[in-house]
């Protein structure tokens, strides 16, 4: 008996901190095909999939664009990136595919139970001069469960999607 009480919350206690961390998964359709200068330029669109975006789509998108255009300069993926419209080596969309957001308000009143915060983004990485894929791929990331994990908003789904998004472009 003593052992399964044991058992019982070393249980509870794994369940609790896998809900305090967020977390990001990369799914690959195509490899990076060639490797990228760092003194390249590359024209970024962030996109929602669908004909309408909501609100929480509208912030998530800003929100990552902005993450995005920092990211990967300061990482030394590109040396600059620039509007859709200019002229660019590369082409990099990232399309949002899901969202979903968890209000504090819920994550107060039904804790761990209120779920992630999600978002999902295919991304396709092309040379601007004949449009060859370069890369292609989907990215996962999901905040912190737990209502007490300082991981628990969007921001940190985003930026987790940030990061495996400038690792694989590496």
């Amino acid at each position: 008996m003593h052992a399964l009480l044991k058992f019982a919350v070393l249980l509870v206690i794994s369940g609790t901190l896998a809900a305090c961390s967020a977390s990001a998964k990369v799914a690959v359709s195509q490899p990076k095909s060639a490797s990228i200068s760092s003194d390249s330029v590359v024209a970024l669109e962030v996109k929602a999939v669908g004909s309408e975006a909501d609100e929480d789509t509208e912030s998530v998108l800003q929100k990552l664009r902005s993450s995005l255009f920092g990211g990967l300069v300061a990482n030394g993926v590109f040396k600059q990136v620039v509007h859709p419209s200019d002229p660019a080596d590369y082409r990099l969309v990232v399309s949002i595919d899901g969202v979903r957001a968890v209000s504090q308000g819920a994550r107060i009143f039904l804790g761990v139970l209120a779920g992630e915060n999600q978002l999902a983004a295919h991304c396709l990485l092309t040379e601007s001069v004949n449009g060859e894929k370069v890369a292609d791929f989907t990215v996962t990331g999901a905040s912190a469960a737990h209502p007490l994990s300082s991981e628990n908003d969007m921001d940190d789904a985003i930026g987790k999607v940030v990061e495996k998004i400038v690792a694989s472009l590496r």
